[in-house]
């Protein structure tokens, strides 16, 4: 749901939050041990005040995985259709920075072995989502940061 500050507040946006900074993540996690495709939730966050690290910890904390797993973190560029890995606090700040018309951020967050590759990610339904800036791949390596716990 896109949000420009004004109007009815949607679910997401908690008290004390600034309007101006504040987003909409639509996360899903897949992993290969999943019963399903994958989990969805919802989670509102402070632009100005979100880092690459405590992001991840936080999903980790909230949504364990197993032993040895590694993290990759991807956002869904409407206009490419393509996954856009996010491995650090620039790479954040741009998905932020692409996406403050519609105030929403789509991620995938993908658990999987460190000798594998990430498993499928799911293409996300996007014919709903307008007014996103224009997507560029990132000019560092596919899996530049991702987190081994």
């Amino acid at each position: 749901m896109a949000w420009n500050g004004t109007g009815e507040r949607p679910d997401w946006f908690m008290d004390g939050m600034d309007p101006d900074s504040s987003f909409n993540l639509e996360i899903r996690i897949v992993s290969r041990n999943s019963r399903a495709r994958w989990f969805s939730l919802n989670q509102g966050v402070d632009a100005d005040r979100t880092q690459f690290m405590d992001l991840l910890d936080d999903l980790v904390d909230k949504y364990p995985h197993e032993y040895g797993d590694k993290i990759s973190l991807f956002f869904f560029c409407t206009e490419t259709k393509s996954h856009i890995p996010v491995c650090n606090d620039q790479d954040l700040l741009e998905m932020f920075a692409k996406h403050r018309a519609r105030r929403t951020c789509l991620l995938t967050v993908a658990y999987h072995s460190p000798s594998s590759e990430p498993p499928v990610i799911p293409h996300w339904d996007s014919s709903s989502l307008k007014n996103c800036e224009p997507c560029t791949t990132p000019m560092h390596p596919f899996y530049c940061m991702s987190k081994l716990s």
